[in-house]
């Protein structure tokens, strides 16, 4: 039971810090991830509307806001 206690908080501060870090200085990750959000965007263009980002930097701070 004490151990539960103890361990979520220090699994999940992981993920938060992970995500700050990636929110402070996302170049690392945005260089990355471009040519799989590129090779993706031109699979889906057509399909999705014109409102959803395909910038890989604005992409990368959004997935980095979902883990903070």
């Amino acid at each position: 039971m004490i151990l539960r206690r103890i361990a979520r908080p220090m699994l999940a501060a992981v993920f938060v810090s992970g995500g700050l870090d990636t929110l402070r200085n996302p170049k690392p990750r945005v260089e990355a991830a471009a040519p799989v959000i590129d090779k993706a965007v031109q699979q889906v263009k057509d399909k999705v509307p014109s409102q959803v980002p395909t910038d890989p930097e604005v992409l990368v701070k959004v997935n980095a806001d979902e883990m903070v």
